[in-house]
């Protein structure tokens, strides 16, 4: 019941598939530019995201304690963190962190007055070499890092 819905559904070729860690959804990323969230169960097309400009070529779920998130990697190299939230009226999808280019580049860049950067993202830039001032709320996230 799920293969036909998916390919129903589907104006272009499926690319990608990942199971939820549950089990119970399944995300899928086609060239048609939309990722979908099925139920397994029902074949039911819970949610279906439709802002990406490329074919998807992957998808992978992850589940944390703060929440679960779904990642999609499409054909410009675009890798996209999405937040999904079950709720009453069905899932929530937020777009929580996406890359620019198949390249971060930060080399000598100052880094100042940022408020909201996750350690996630903190932990990027500091790698590829982005500096922060000496007043900077993050050089005091970054003196919590190194004493852990």
């Amino acid at each position: 019941m799920l293969d036909n819905a998916v390919s129903q559904a589907m104006q272009g070729s499926v690319n990608s598939v990942a199971y939820s860690p549950s089990g119970a959804q399944l995300a899928s990323g086609s060239y048609d530019n939309t990722v979908r969230l099925w139920e397994v169960s029902s074949g039911q097309c819970l949610r279906k995201i439709e802002s990406l400009v490329r074919g998807i070529r992957s998808v992978a779920w992850q589940v944390l304690p703060e929440g679960e998130y779904l990642f999609t990697g499409s054909y410009d190299k675009l890798v996209c963190k999405w937040e999904l939230k079950k709720e009453r009226e069905g899932y929530k999808v937020k777009l929580d962190w996406m890359s620019v280019h198949d390249e971060l580049t930060v080399n000598d860049t100052l880094i100042e007055e940022v408020i909201g950067l996750s350690e996630e993202n903190y932990k990027l830039l500091n790698q590829r070499g982005a500096v922060f001032s000496e007043n900077s709320v993050f050089n005091f996230f970054q003196r919590k890092i190194r004493n852990l």
